[in-house]
């Protein structure tokens, strides 16, 4: 009886380890994955543009990147205005005023005004 007691603290103290190790250990195929990744630097490395095109390449996708950042905060912006109007805080009126001045705010990039605290 103490045999098959022994064997099973065994058992239980094996597969706990076990498990406690498994997250521990790194895993080759996580390795692949990130040498599959691709960027457009690649394609000057292939050979495919020169300095030149690979600077104006990347503003692209640097201007790109900065109208999907606007168009996601004008978005957001809107969602919240469009909230205020469902709690009653805005009349339809006063919605659209907020969102022209939000559209402008947009087209300037939503630089943020200066306030003086009290």
């Amino acid at each position: 009886m103490i045999i098959i007691y022994g064997m099973g603290l065994f058992a239980i103290i094996y597969l706990a380890v076990r498990l406690a190790i498994r997250p521990l250990i790194p895993i080759k195929d996580k390795d692949i994955s990130k040498k599959d990744e691709i960027s457009v630097i690649d394609l000057k490395n292939l050979g495919l543009f020169d300095n030149e095109e690979m600077e104006e390449i990347l503003i692209l996708f640097q201007a790109k990147g900065k109208d999907n950042k606007n168009k996601i905060r004008y978005e957001k912006y809107l969602d919240i205005l469009i909230q205020l109007k469902n709690l009653g805080y805005l009349n339809e009126e006063q919605l659209q005023d907020k969102i022209n001045q939000l559209k402008d705010c947009e087209s300037n990039n939503f630089k943020f005004k200066e306030f003086s605290t009290f």
